[in-house]
């Protein structure tokens, strides 16, 4: 997994090993390239945004790889799930995308279908659905994946990291569109997996 946000990296670990899944994450397009260069992957999920080197670049970049990893099935993981920004990730190589918020359903059920069918086995019995409609209910399913404390701990961090990015004295000087990246960023995005 290429994703350079700590708790959203953190939150697909956890979720994927709980669903009997190995993996591996980096930061960023640079680091994702070379993983693939030195190590065997059933898959990679690709997140867009990300510093030193995008996901679509990156994705072109493996694509054009004299390796055999260069075929490695690859998944977008992005907020930007609009037709043409999704033709946009299929034409760079991509062979698939899933939305953020990331949901746990939509996560496995990517899995299923571009992993080989014996690394799926830990996940395709389980069929727990997941309707949780309020916050709560979402916390509360969080809280039963990855623990009560753990679950505090990362409402913590992203409660800081909230603060330091947006409690600016100046805030009305920053760009638009900086705002916008970083709320992208902080976004607590697998925080409603279960709704």
């Amino acid at each position: 997994m290429a994703e350079d946000v700590d708790m959203n990296r953190e939150l697909i670990e956890v979720l994927l090993r709980a669903a009997g899944h190995k993996l591996e994450s980096v930061s960023n397009g640079v680091e994702v390239v070379a993983a693939v260069q030195s190590s065997h992957y059933d898959l990679v999920l690709m997140d867009i945004q990300m510093p030193s080197l995008d996901g679509i670049t990156a994705t072109r970049i493996i694509r054009e790889l004299d390796h055999p990893m260069s075929k490695v099935p690859i998944i977008a993981m992005t907020a930007n799930v609009l037709p043409q920004q999704v033709r946009e990730f299929l034409e760079a190589g991509m062979n698939d995308h899933i939305g953020k918020p990331v949901k746990r359903d939509d996560l496995i059920r990517k899995l299923r279908r571009w992993l080989p069918a014996d690394n799926c086995s830990a996940s395709s019995g389980e069929s727990h659905p997941l309707r949780a409609v309020f916050q709560q209910q979402a916390l509360h399913e969080l809280r039963g994946t990855i623990g009560s404390e753990r679950a505090e701990q990362w409402i913590q961090r992203f409660t800081e990291q909230l603060g330091n990015t947006f409690a600016r004295d100046q805030i009305s000087a920053v760009d638009p569109r900086q705002i916008a990246r970083d709320a992208h960023a902080l976004t607590p995005r697998q925080l409603s997996w279960a709704s």
